[in-house]
């Protein structure tokens, strides 16, 4: 679910990395170990809702008011992870061509 295009509630690792590239802060509702782990990485389990606590619409609501109450800092940090990430990734990249030139 986009709000506004400016921030997520995902159930799906893919749906977690995609709002990470957009650089939004974003909500998990964790039915498994790949929204833990990318919530994790991303350095925000506060915002993880795992087991039967992704019904409870009590509780996303807090966990929305409390990244609305502070938005400019959690985009920053969501921004600051994409930027880390990027960055791993093209040296990865790089790393990979280089190998394979090297069997070449």
């Amino acid at each position: 679910i986009c709000i506004r295009d400016s921030l997520s509630i995902g159930m799906r690792g893919h749906s977690l990395i995609f709002t990470t590239g957009a650089g939004n802060p974003m909500i998990a509702l964790s039915y498994n170990l790949k929204c833990d782990a990318h919530m994790e990485m991303i350095e925000k389990t506060e915002y993880l809702i795992k087991g039967d606590n992704i019904f409870d619409v009590a509780l996303i609501i807090q966990k929305l008011d409390q990244i609305l109450a502070g938005f400019n800092a959690e985009k920053a940090h969501i921004q600051k992870k994409k930027a880390e990430f990027y960055a791993l990734n093209t040296a990865f990249g790089r790393d990979i061509i280089a190998i394979l030139q090297a069997f070449s």
